[in-house]
């Protein structure tokens, strides 16, 4: 079975969407977490929120003097479309399998 590869979008969608309310920009030093949960380089994440800023997904703010990412209504209608197209049944293989056991009597 082949499996797909996770975009950096949709791991930061799902991030944000998991309960995290708002998250670092990228231009903050606090980011390791993020890196580290989504082994994405600096340069990655960065270019991705951007992209992500200007289709509006996502909406970067300033609180106590710092910069933070949240997600916009859009940002979490495009979280839940690509959560319901992960959960999605694949195609059968045409292959029927055969299971076969035996449950020895008491005596």
């Amino acid at each position: 079975m082949i499996r797909k590869k996770e975009s950096n979008v949709n791991k930061i969608l799902n991030f944000l969407e998991e309960g995290f309310e708002y998250l670092p920009a990228p231009f903050e030093t606090p980011y390791s977490y993020i890196r580290r949960i989504n082994r994405m380089p600096y340069k990655n994440y960065y270019n991705t929120v951007r992209q992500m800023k200007k289709r509006s997904v996502v909406k970067v703010f300033e609180k106590n003097g710092k910069k933070f990412i949240k997600l916009t209504k859009k940002g979490q209608l495009e979280a839940l479309l690509y959560r319901m197209h992960m959960n999605k049944q694949e195609k059968w293989d045409g292959k029927w399998r055969v299971v076969v056991f035996d449950i020895p009597e008491r005596s």
